[in-house]
């Protein structure tokens, strides 16, 4: 046709044609198709997608796993997405790049097949992405369902719930940092965003103080944090306008990636998902935890192991471990990068070899082994057969011992054959096999008795306990209220001990060991040389053992807890806001000159004392924290004061020309030394002095012990202190003792001084 008429909304030249990507050899990816009409230049596109065909290995599963944070459906549903190795053998990713692909009614990708070229490792499993489930990604039946192009590898899930659709608003989360990686003693702390995307103000109505809402789960979906732990929800009634195009952040609290039970977690991947319940809005995001070394709690893993070498005339003996659950499924999180320590004995129990040993692997691996058959073979690498003193081993069979670096280090025992003639892989001889290596600890002894003989137990930590299996050296003997540093060594269970919470374990030597509760008092030099002491008889406690272990250990976690919340004022500042709307102390207070005149004495004070921190500042001015933490939020509402973060600690200062959050740290003003006698540095340093009149001087882990606190906050202040010249850290034996300065000592009369006038 040389000509064509058209009327206003009448179409013509309709044809089908058939594109062949094969004919054309396209690689996989996304395209653009466009038509042109040569005559009139008009031309239309629309985006294709190509993807080839994919040699999907049969053991390399896609799968889904929902993770709910309660029972109900109203808090939210997240799908952890993770590749699978459902295999014993390494499989690498298909050459041909592919795109998985939500489908429902606009058929859109939603992340590639693998964002890493890194082969799957027999029984290892990967995560993929977290994923917030909304009502638009749902099929016309109500599931979600995610798929490679041809449909080989498909996620299908039927949510119990689905998300919001608030078109105008979004949830989002800010992490703070230009990655999400974080490592031993970093602390998670998101912030939730929530923005208006639409050209309309808003008006939000929020009925719950948790409106950062957060919680994190690993890749096997168990929950591993949830903010609610620390700081349970409250009931408010509140409204607050949110214009167009504008956003409010709400700061979490900060997780320092331990678990329920007071373990760090372990290395891998883990999924952060923010709630708000007034929105009925969830998002999320995936962080990495990276470990160098072992730092989760010792625990039964479930686990075999195997052990042999294989001999290479050309280069030394490799080590190989085989790795299988003793009953059922387990999971196995390497901690860091995939190491271990092997230690060969002799048929007396004497070290011969004593040696770490490595295998290739991304850093924090994780392995689900579904059965006993699923065995993981771990090539550790070459191995030195020289003892430490350089001579070489001889042929036979040795006992080991195996230390794999895993999530929750344990030790395990095997017998490894070494010499030409020997079998590749022994059963266990009867030899002597050492269930432990022998260490050093620290800990002060409890005697528990209910019936007959009295069970000695070493408390090493605020939840960690030993039992004695054995007499011990001769002529040395527990008692109640001894403390010391020991040789010790796992052991075979006393039974006096039988039923106790606690690791059988055998003192081999005392090092060093003294009265807990004994001292001196030194008369001056004008009165008597005679010396008083006073020390407490050995007692015993007539319990039941298992209840009292018990006891002290869930009142351990629990202290955890509270002392996470206590010690942090990131922490205790949020909660407190939060606490003050069950009295209506925020939202609906009402101006009055005696709220005036509190912040006009924060302010003074402020301003004598720039760097104050709230707690210091609370007690100062003899304030309660929910009113010091009313009246700082007014402040800086109002731009007087501002913050900054020091270790746990929230210092203020008054906002000035010269004094501003965009001064470094180094200009800012050197705190004032101010000695809260209720706080944990306060009572490190009274300790310090009623101990130093008595001539004695505790380590950091008498001073964690007896404040109840974990060694690595204890350090914290210690070091905080030093740094402030309050404490010096002095050598005595082979232990570091810490000793007040004079200035502490002045710092404390003069404290003395104050309380009493």
């Amino acid at each position: 046709e040389r000509g064509l008429s058209l009327s206003p909304g009448e179409h013509a030249l309709e044809e089908t044609f058939t594109v062949s990507a094969s004919a054309l050899d396209l690689p996989s990816g996304a395209y653009e198709l466009r038509v042109t009409h040569l005559a009139t230049g008009a031309s239309s596109s629309t985006p294709i997608d190509v993807q080839r065909s994919v040699a999907w290995p049969e053991d390399l599963l896609l799968e889904g796993i929902s993770v709910m944070r309660s029972g109900s459906t109203d808090d939210g549903e997240v799908l952890l997405l993770r590749w699978r190795n459902a295999g014993p053998d390494t499989l690498v990713w298909p050459e041909e790049g592919c795109s998985l692909h939500l489908v429902n009614d606009a058929w859109s990708t939603f992340t590639s097949c693998q964002d890493e070229a890194e082969a799957l490792a027999p029984w290892e499993v990967r995560m993929v992405s977290p994923i917030t489930l909304n009502a638009d990604d749902l099929d016309a039946d109500g599931r979600f369902v995610l798929s490679t192009p041809g449909g080989e590898r498909t996620v299908v899930h039927a949510p119990l719930g689905v998300e919001g659709t608030a078109d105008d608003l979004s949830l989002s989360i800010l992490l703070g940092r230009e990655d999400a990686v974080y490592r031993a003693g970093d602390i998670v702390q998101p912030t939730v965003r929530i923005h208006n995307a639409g050209l309309d103000d808003l008006v939000l109505e929020t009925t719950t103080s948790c409106r950062a809402d957060w919680w994190a789960a690993d890749a096997t979906g168990q929950i591993v944090y949830d903010s609610r732990w620390d700081a349970p929800c409250l009931d408010v009634d509140e409204r607050r306008s949110l214009d167009a195009g504008a956003h409010i952040d709400h700061q979490g609290l900060g997780w320092g990636l331990v678990d329920q039970q007071g373990c760090t977690v372990p290395s891998g991947t883990y999924a952060v998902v923010a709630r708000s319940d007034d929105l009925s809005l969830s998002t999320t995001t995936a962080v990495v935890v990276e470990h160098d070394v072992p730092e989760g709690c010792a625990a039964d893993d479930g686990l075999d192991l195997a052990a042999w070498l294989e001999v290479d005339d050309e280069d030394r003996p490799s080590l190989h471990i085989e790795v299988s659950p003793r009953e059922g499924s387990t999971d196995l999180v390497l901690q860091g990068v995939c190491s271990g320590r092997v230690i060969l004995y002799d048929d007396q129990g004497a070290t011969l070899l004593d040696q770490m040993v490595g295998c290739e692997g991304r850093h924090g691996r994780q392995y689900h082994l579904p059965s006993p058959d699923a065995v993981l073979r771990l090539a550790m690498g070459g191995v030195a057969l020289t003892t430490s003193e350089g001579a070489v081993l001889t042929a036979g069979t040795y006992a080991m011992q195996f230390h794999l670096q895993a999530a929750r280090p344990m030790s395990h025992d095997a017998s490894l054959a070494i010499g030409a003639d020997a079998p590749v892989e022994e059963e266990q001889v009867e030899t002597f096999v050492p269930a432990a290596a022998p260490r050093t600890e620290e800990g002060a002894w409890i005697g528990l008795q209910a019936s007959g003989e009295a069970c000695w137990v070493l408390q090493t930590g605020p939840s960690t306990y030993l039992a004695l299996a054995d007499a011990g050296p001769e002529g040395w003997a527990p008692r109640a209220g001894l403390r010391g540093v020991y040789t010790v060594q796992e052991a075979e269970s006393a039974p006096a001990c039988l039923g106790v919470d606690a690791a059988p374990t055998a003192v081999l030597e005392v090092q060093e060991e003294r009265e807990a509760a004994a001292f001196v008092v030194e008369e001056p030099q004008a009165q008597s040389e005679e010396k008083a002491s006073v020390e407490e008889e050995p007692s015993s406690l007539s319990v039941t053992p298992t209840a009292v272990v018990a006891t002290v250990v869930s009142t351990s976690i629990l202290g955890l807890l509270v002392t996470a919340f206590v010690t942090n004022e990131t922490w205790r500042l949020p909660a407190s806001t939060a606490g003050l709307w069950l009295f209506g102390l925020i939202g609906r207070t009402k101006e009055t000159s005696d709220g005036r005149f509190q912040r006009g004495r924060i302010m003074g004070y402020l301003e004598a004392n720039p760097g104050c921190h709230f707690r210091a500042l609370m007690n100062a001015l003899g304030m309660s924290n929910g009113q010091t933490t009313h009246h700082l939020r007014v402040l800086e509402r109002e731009e007087q004061i501002w913050r900054r973060k020091d270790g746990r600690l929230i210092r203020l200062y008054p906002l000035t020309r010269d004094l501003h959050p965009g001064i470094a740290d180094d200009q800012l003003p050197v705190p004032p030394l101010s000695m809260d006698p209720n706080s944990l540095q306060g009572r490190i340093l009274t300790m310090l002095d009623d101990d130093g009149l008595m001539g004695d001087f505790p380590t950091q882990a008498e001073l964690a012990r007896r404040l109840e606190r974990s060694q690595q906050l204890v350090s914290h202040h210690l070091r905080t202190l030093e740094r402030y010249g309050l404490v010096e850290k002095q050598k005595m034996g082979v232990r570091s003792r810490y000793v007040l300065t004079r200035e502490a000592v002045y710092l404390l009369e003069r404290t003395d001084t104050e309380r009493r006038a």
